[in-house]
């Protein structure tokens, strides 16, 4: 009877997956729920995407080295590596960075978060759903100390009324940057409409487009920044547009682009455009008013 109770515990905690991931998106939006009712400041949000843009690039180098790599189980496809990076670096992490800052918490507190993550980290490789090859799990509870340094670091500068030119326009990247991604990700349904390839990265199509599609935000990412941050006539801001429309037409002149079905390259404008539109509208209600100076 009890060996039969303690099989009935362990189905529940081998649970698919999917599941396990479907958790960690509830308790990113519970945990921001929660913070931002504590607080009530929409600078609460701009950190969310400035903690998720100083992860996204670091989590592509650890997966391009083989340092681990997800298995969520959510769509059976390659899409499930990056789309368990994404639930960790655009939600569970971030969220817990942004509750810390929200309610001033101490290292103590911080501590506490990243011996939870590590715990589950661990967990998640025992249950199969999380591979690490030269990755370790102490390296997660490591690397979140340091990484709520730098969020409760941009924290405190967001707070501040004053903020210097430089600052504005990392905030503005930052910000940019992690809509970029998240949004480019969702419209090519993980993969599904075009990929980037290049023959001269014999890394595999995952890791290679993974490698392009951030060099490829990075540059849209800075003439974003630079047009709706800075000082500039029309015609400029009109000529950093036409770079955008060039910067696609030559990775689809160049072989890199390569449609699956009936989506153009073009089609990559509609990123820059919405993801624009809600930094104005996030900056705005954040009362960061340096955009278009």
């Amino acid at each position: 009877m009890f060996n039969s109770r303690i099989h009935e515990v362990w189905d529940v905690c081998v649970l698919p997956g999917k599941y396990w991931y479907y958790g960690l998106v509830v308790s990113s939006f519970v945990i921001l729920f929660v913070a931002l009712q504590h607080r009530r400041e929409w600078k609460l949000l701009v950190l969310q995407l400035f903690v998720a843009s100083i992860i996204h690039p670091i989590e592509l180098i650890i997966l391009t080295t083989n340092g681990y790599t997800y298995l969520p189980g959510i769509t059976n496809t390659n899409t499930d590596v990056t789309l368990g990076a994404y639930i960790s670096d655009f939600l569970i992490v971030p969220a817990t960075a942004v509750l810390i800052s929200a309610f001033s918490l101490s290292w103590r507190y911080r501590l506490i978060f990243a011996a939870i993550f590590t715990g589950i980290d661990w967990y998640f490789t025992v249950l199969g759903i999380y591979q690490h090859f030269w990755w370790k799990s102490i390296y997660t509870g490591i690397g979140l100390l340091i990484l709520y340094q730098i969020s409760s670091f941009l924290w405190g500068q967001l707070s501040k009324n004053y903020h210097s030119f430089v600052f504005r326009l990392f905030s503005i990247y930052l910000a940019y940057f992690a809509l970029q991604s998240a949004f480019t990700f969702a419209l090519n349904q993980g993969g599904e409409l075009f990929i980037l390839q290049m023959a001269s990265i014999p890394l595999g199509p995952l890791k290679t487009m993974s490698i392009l599609s951030s060099l490829y935000q990075v540059i849209i990412g800075i003439l974003i920044t630079l047009f709706i941050g800075t000082r500039m006539w029309f015609r400029y801001r009109l000529i950093n547009l036409c770079l955008i429309v060039v910067v696609n037409w030559l990775l689809e002149y160049a072989g890199i682009f390569v449609s699956k079905g009936d989506f153009v390259v073009q089609h990559l404008l509609i990123v820059p455009l919405v993801a624009t539109i809600i930094v104005s509208i996030l900056f705005k209600k954040a009362r960061l008013n340096y955009l278009f100076p």
